[in-house]
């Protein structure tokens, strides 16, 4: 376990899902699957199984590469395994996000974005040092799969926002439509001002992709493969995780032996 929290990686989020994970509404992830193929084959084929049958389009079992090795196939969903680049089941991510820090390395004030949204002068989470992090999430399953496959309870465990009022459609305001309320809507990411909410945790969680991945490529309509990552969340920074399972390790060599 601590070889583990040794080698624990990085990984970013804006202040809406920080404030998502600290809630305890977010246990999930999804990001990009886009660079973590082995060079010698930059793209995936189409695999069959043992009677040629090449199964769903969107079934991660029938995509995947031919092993260098012995020449039999792995799916996609047996190399989420090997290539996560985001780690293993079992591993541990530190989380980066919005901050500020003010005084000096001995004496210092840290502030979080999400905690406050608002101000000025925050230092963006990319350049969020190791010792400022103030949560540390266990990989507990990696997927792999389309992001348009999500299921509605899996979309819910991404975080999105349920009971979320946007406007009333109601005849009586003006709007007409299905009257919306705060108990039978979602958060729009997309329109969350004045806009109708979203009908589903799933049409929510893609306004909340788009909203974040269109602009680079990568939206809904695109369908990009994504690895699918769920977890644990640890309230303490990763390093003082390490240091009291360090200790603990120590006290049960010291002690463990007494009688």
């Amino acid at each position: 376990m601590i070889e583990k929290m040794i080698n624990a990686k990085p990984i970013l989020f804006t202040g809406e899902m920080v404030r998502a994970i600290l809630d305890g509404r977010k246990t999930q992830t999804r990001r990009i699957l886009k660079s973590a193929f082995p060079k010698q084959w930059p793209e995936p084929v189409r695999l069959a199984d043992d009677e040629g049958n090449t199964g769903a389009l969107n079934d991660p079992k029938y995509w995947g590469y031919p092993c260098a090795e012995d020449g039999c196939d792995m799916s996609l969903a047996d190399w989420a395994y090997v290539l996560c680049p985001h780690g293993k089941i079992g591993d541990y991510l530190w989380v980066r996000e919005n901050f500020a820090v003010y005084g000096d390395d001995d004496k210092y004030v840290l502030h979080f974005q999400a905690d406050v949204q608002r101000g000025s002068g925050w230092k963006p989470s990319i350049h969020m040092p190791r010792k400022y992090s103030r949560l540390t999430l266990q990989i507990t399953d990696i997927r792999v799969q389309r992001v348009q496959d999500i299921s509605e309870e899996d979309a819910a465990a991404e975080g999105v926002e349920e009971n979320w009022l946007g406007y009333l459609a109601t005849g009586s305001n003006g709007f007409g439509g299905q009257g919306w309320t705060p108990e039978n809507g979602w958060r729009n990411y997309l329109d969350d001002e004045d806009g109708e909410p979203s009908y589903s945790a799933k049409e929510s969680f893609k306004s909340l992709w788009d909203s974040i991945n269109a602009k680079r490529g990568f939206g809904w309509h695109e369908n990009p493969w994504v690895w699918a990552i769920t977890f644990q969340t640890i309230l303490k920074n990763i390093d003082d995780l390490f240091n009291e399972a360090h200790q603990e390790q120590m006290d049960t060599a010291f002690y463990g032996g007494a009688a």
